[in-house]
């Protein structure tokens, strides 16, 4: 893929009187190994299954003035390729460990391997892991106790975490033979340490229980390893430039990083009857830090939304974003009120964004932090439809995934 970019990065490279590039891509039989979906995921980015459903629509969502076209031919070939290798993943992963030393780490593997994280965890659900895959390659003798293949599920669903603060804090207790003690109350640490018992899947028990949970993670330390593995190399991967947003106060949340929706509602504190809050909207209002949480998801499939809960969200420009309120929210109503005046009443405005709901294995998306956002203008009520300043602009990947999906 990284080849395949590199050539048709240089049609794409400016040049007087060069208005227009048109890539004609000729290919006959390939191996029956080649990733086609990588280079396709390469280009117009989503997941495996996002691929072969845009491809079998003709690419329908790409950038203005962009398009692909494939013959009937070449589109079933390319089709064949995406579903086998969606099909035969795991087999082939377990395969090309066989042919390594049982020494071999997930960094490792991953550098001299085909395959991604997203291979390695794809099914999460069944506790799919780079531990899993060693066994069945016969590196490691014994079948996963009930603690580590509880644990295990919640491993594979983090991939996302791509901020310092997270790795430092959370690799410093994970790689000490002991779990951390409770920190302090209302800390910094303390809401990290929160992010950690909701990220490990324990976000339904009192958090009383967190020491308790830690203990049993503890217990697991297969799963404890590989976590720590996993957060290296996302640390290795990471490519945006976060920063936070309370760095003197006690939400450690950056802008431009992914969270979980629970590590979110862990991080600033959303707390009812000992167990984290519940939520099932995308608005929520953190009191004692007097902040609105916006949870954005732009590509609203059908399936996952009624019409009354399909907002009109979309960046207009990297630092300008279009937000559509809940249907019962007016410009009167003490939130709508809010809203507009949070300058004046000192109140935060925070945006959250996906792309998607739920990515190719099945898992909710996490969100990325936009960061703060202002009062620009609004419209209309009930719902309201509101523009909202970026205190940082989006990244550039990031607006263009979601003008495409927007679109």
């Amino acid at each position: 893929a990284t080849v395949f970019l590199q050539q048709l990065g240089r049609g794409l490279r400016w040049a007087e009187g060069k208005s227009v590039l048109t890539v004609l891509d000729f290919i006959g039989q390939a191996h029956a190994e080649y990733r086609f979906d990588v280079r396709f995921r390469a280009m117009v980015g989503g997941t495996r299954r996002q691929v072969e459903r845009t491809l079998e629509a003709g690419f329908p969502l790409m950038p203005p003035g962009c398009a692909i076209r494939l013959d009937e031919i070449a589109e079933q070939i390319v089709l064949d390729n995406l579903r086998s290798s969606i099909r035969n993943t795991r087999r082939a992963l377990v395969d090309d460990l066989r042919g390594l030393p049982a020494s071999t780490t997930l960094a490792e593997f991953l550098e001299v391997s085909a395959f991604d994280l997203a291979d390695v965890y794809a099914n999460p659900s069944s506790g799919t892991t780079f531990a899993s895959a060693m066994r069945a390659a016969g590196h490691r003798r014994g079948a996963a106790d009930p603690t580590e293949s509880e644990f295990a599920k919640a491993v594979g669903k983090l991939l996302h975490v791509n901020d310092e603060e997270r790795h430092e804090r959370w690799c410093s207790w994970l790689t000490a033979s002991a779990p951390p003690a409770a920190a302090a109350l209302g800390s910094r640490d303390e809401r990290l340490q929160w992010m950690l018992f909701a990220a490990l899947g324990q976000r339904k028990r009192p958090l009383a229980d967190m020491g308790a949970a830690f203990t049993e993670f503890w217990q697991a330390p297969a799963m404890r390893k590989e976590l720590c593995d996993l957060l290296d190399v996302l640390r290795e991967r990471a490519r945006l430039n976060s920063r936070p947003i309370d760095s003197a106060g006690v939400i450690p949340i950056h802008s431009h990083a992914t969270y979980g929706l629970y590590e979110l509602i862990a991080a600033y504190g959303l707390v009812g009857n000992g167990i984290l809050r519940e939520t099932r909207e995308g608005v929520m209002w953190a009191e004692a830090h007097k902040s609105d949480l916006f949870f954005i998801t732009l590509n609203k499939a059908d399936q996952d939304y009624s019409p009354t809960t399909r907002y009109e969200d979309y960046p207009v420009s990297p630092t300008l974003f279009h937000w559509e309120s809940q249907s019962r929210t007016g410009t009167a109503s003490p939130t709508g009120q809010r809203y507009i005046n949070h300058s004046a009443r000192d109140s935060r405005v925070v945006l959250f964004v996906r792309e998607n709901r739920r990515d190719e294995r099945g898992v909710s998306t996490p969100y990325l932090c936009l960061g703060e956002a202002r009062h620009v203008s609004h419209q209309s009520d009930r719902p309201m439809q509101i523009v909202w300043e970026l205190d940082r602009p989006m990244p550039a990947e990031i607006y263009s995934h979601a003008k495409v999906a927007a679109g």
